[in-house]
């Protein structure tokens, strides 16, 4: 009898450290009022009315195969029916801008896409975590387009339609792995702010959408940074401090509006300055240094407390050759990117009272890491 208890306790342990929590898949939707979908997504909404051999709408099938082929995430399974769960996973499209710029004889078409996979409690209508992605991409066209014309706007939707396919789901296959599901106790964290010195606001004036589109920029950058490499559940960026609400507009026209919880611990990152200096010339090839100097505050936006408070910089080296146009701007980005996605994560994660203490006790990251 007494080994019969042990051989049940032992099948009975071994089930439920098997045991996987089950989330269901709830399609590919846009961030927004499905009214706003045409202006917002233009190019994406024209390949959502494009259907395969079956009649189905295409990129919503791919997906669905897509997530269906790789549906085992680090700490749940995805499901593809009416599992009894209250938590729903939905990849979502929230930025869609291609620029069109015209240079004697070629045409630049810039593609900024932004997507993030939302892992939602539908019984509270909440959003549980956020991890973003983004795709940026140029492509250099001979000829001087018209914009306007069908050829040109089904070329861009072909060709987010081919950055779909090769960039955003071989991305995923590698970080799918890295992908959890918040466990009970698990606190979360969240971008609250980004703040641009006047020196950095001067900079990125030329970029599309202005000042609020970039501030959304770095705020996932940093989010998807954080979620992926450091396993913290964060939650979405949310320009609207007092509604904390978002839209998702599913394909067939149904409209869910989800709340976006307080998160246990905030990021504000100011942008302080950018930098460039010649730092040597020989013959034509001048060698610049690009920097970005930012300050992030990792506190608790209830209590007051501060739990972090640093300069944080990153720099790199560029060539140019005396004469050439150089895109400042692009060269910024890129060091500020870099700045948020991996200098503040390497410092973040080598300090180790936000990891634990002298006596063991979890710091505020590992508070908010989902193991």
């Amino acid at each position: 009898m007494y080994k019969k208890l042990i051989f049940i306790g032992l099948v009975l342990f071994i089930t439920v450290l098997g045991a996987q929590e089950q989330v269901r898949y709830a399609g590919f939707c846009f961030s927004g009022n499905y009214s706003d979908i045409p202006d917002s997504y233009r190019y994406t909404n024209q390949l959502m009315s494009r259907e395969n051999k079956n009649g189905l709408k295409l990129l919503e099938q791919e997906f669905f195969q897509y997530f269906n082929q790789n549906s085992e995430f680090g700490n749940f399974k995805l499901v593809f029916s009416d599992a009894d769960t209250k938590y729903a996973m939905a990849f979502t499209m929230i930025r869609e801008n291609v620029d069109i710029e015209h240079l004697s004889d070629i045409t630049k078409l810039i593609y900024n896409l932004g997507f993030s996979l939302y892992i939602l409690d539908f019984d509270e209508m909440r959003v549980l975590q956020s991890y973003p992605i983004k795709v940026a991409y140029l492509d250099i066209v001979k000829g001087n387009l018209k914009t306007n014309s069908d050829a040109v706007t089904d070329m861009i939707v072909d060709t987010i339609h081919s950055l779909m396919q090769q960039q955003v789901m071989k991305n995923l296959s590698t970080r799918i792995p890295d992908i959890n599901l918040q466990q009970s106790g698990t606190l979360s964290m969240k971008v609250s702010e980004v703040i641009f010195s006047d020196q950095a606001r001067e900079v990125i004036s030329s970029f599309p959408g202005g000042e609020a589109a970039y501030a959304n920029l770095i705020a996932n950058q940093a989010t998807e940074s954080l979620a992926f490499d450091l396993n913290v559940s964060m939650l979405p960026f949310s320009k609207d401090y007092t509604g904390q609400k978002m839209s998702l507009a599913f394909s067939d026209a149904t409209v869910q509006n989800f709340v976006i919880p307080p998160a246990s611990y905030d990021l504000k990152i100011t942008i302080d300055k950018f930098y460039k200096a010649l730092n040597s010339e020989k013959g034509n090839e001048q060698l610049y240094i690009y920097g970005a100097y930012t300050n992030v505050s990792l506190f608790d936006s209830d209590l007051g407390d501060v739990y972090w408070d640093q300069e944080v910089k990153h720099g790199a080296t560029k060539y140019a050759i005396k004469g050439q146009v150089v895109d400042d701007f692009a060269n910024y980005n890129e060091v500020l990117l870099a700045t948020v996605s991996q200098t503040l994560v390497e410092s973040l994660a080598k300090d180790k009272k936000l990891m634990r203490d002298k006596k063991g006790k979890k710091g505020v990251i590992r508070r908010c890491q989902n193991f």
